[in-house]
């Protein structure tokens, strides 16, 4: 399931975009704890981003905080359950 905003609120979602693209950055080069934190910002404006989800279960793995990681991750497969990755990081 995608989510997709009323014509009206276009700049929101280009703010979603805008943080998941610093939230990867951050998260690629290992600032995990700032990652985390964009994340938790793109879920609170859009809470269905399967993105976002299975992203902030990925981190939460690498935290150590596996069993969150499950519940986000299985969270961002319930939203789209045709992502491999998200089966692939469950698993």
């Amino acid at each position: 399931m995608n989510y997709h905003p009323p014509a009206a609120q276009s700049k929101p979602k280009a703010s979603v975009n805008d943080l998941m693209s610093k939230a990867l950055n951050l998260h690629q080069s290992g600032a995990l704890d700032k990652a985390e934190k964009l994340y938790k910002k793109v879920l609170k404006a859009d809470p269905g981003n399967a993105d976002a989800l299975h992203l902030s279960g990925v981190v939460a793995h690498q935290l150590g905080r596996h069993p969150r990681a499950i519940q986000l991750i299985k969270k961002a497969i319930r939203r789209d359950g045709n992502q491999v990755a998200f089966h692939t990081n469950l698993a």
